[in-house]
């Protein structure tokens, strides 16, 4: 039987073949990445966007938003009991009236029918959901980015104290799904983010926000996150898989990498738990593909 009907055919025996060679069906060595390109400021009306090409796979992402006003209210000793339970003081820490007054990225990962014929607008994508849990996950969880430097206090008045806060918001657009495009919009979202020059801003006496485009401020990213998904074939780990090897895999898992190789999130998709022989193979390729991404975002 010739290749391409072996292809057609059997694909599982036709992947095996290669993968038994430590090759792969697009000419790669086994363990190697696609071409990666990353280029910024896409969006002209973006704060901040950044569009990534792995291969054929591509995303874009950019980052909106705009400052609410917001009051805080001046307390005094006498109005709150002195003897107050660390129970109650916990809640009153974390009212949601609190919870509205902090700045925050909102996540909407978005497909389309360009993206791949697989894709019904309309429906539920799986992928959009996991996407955006992996990172609403980086934002919250104190590694990536510190936000805090994005609430601006206004002046204390008789009933409290006005102050600004960004209420941001981060699209992202896969263009193309030739295989692995999970890895294109984290990198995609995480480069939008970084590229991000918002305006500075002040409120007035009549406390509406008086943006200064003149001047900007970025938003402070602690550590860059660098994702890399690898796909479980039989006994062989594959990274950065294209549409026809995903079709075969038995798992994959997407390992986000930050500083000292320390792993900020972890997602599996099928298969068993990960094992600490697995674990020690993904990181390695994951510490490899670091230098790479890092490489290619540090010309911004």
């Amino acid at each position: 039987m010739d290749a391409a009907a072996l292809r057609a055919v059997f694909p599982r025996e036709y992947l095996h073949q290669f993968y038994t060679n430590s090759r792969r069906p697009d000419g790669r060595e086994l363990t190697a990445c696609r071409n990666l390109s990353v280029s910024f400021d896409n969006i002209s009306h973006a704060f901040g966007s950044c569009m990534v090409r792995m291969g054929e796979t591509s995303a874009v992402a950019g980052i909106s938003g705009t400052v609410e006003v917001r009051k805080e209210q001046v307390e005094e000793d006498s109005i709150i009991p002195r003897m107050q339970t660390e129970e109650s003081a916990a809640k009153r820490r974390k009212t949601e009236e609190e919870k509205e007054t902090e700045p925050v990225i909102d996540v909407v990962v978005e497909y389309t029918s360009l993206c791949s014929p697989d894709v019904v607008v309309g429906k539920n994508n799986q992928s959009s959901q996991e996407q955006t849990i992996i990172l609403k996950s980086l934002i919250e969880g104190g590694h990536f980015v510190d936000l805090s430097g994005l609430k601006v206090k206004g002046e204390v008045k008789r009933d409290g104290r006005r102050f600004g806060v960004w209420k941001l918001k981060l699209d992202v657009y896969p263009l193309n799904d030739a295989g692995n495009v999970t890895d294109a919009v984290l990198m995609a979202a995480i480069g939008a983010i970084k590229s991000a020059k918002l305006p500075a801003f002040t409120i007035d006496k009549e406390n509406k926000v008086v943006y200064d485009e003149s001047k900007t401020t970025c938003i402070d990213v602690l550590s860059l996150p660098t994702p890399l998904t690898v796909g479980r074939f039989e006994k062989y780990y594959v990274p950065d898989c294209n549409k026809e090897e995903e079709g075969q895999l038995s798992s994959t898992t997407t390992v986000v990498m930050g500083d000292k190789q320390l792993i900020l999130k972890l997602h599996r998709q099928g298969g068993d738990q990960v094992t600490l022989a697995e674990m020690k193979k993904m990181v390695a390729m994951s510490a490899l593909r670091r230098d790479a991404i890092l490489a290619a975002f540090k010309h911004h």
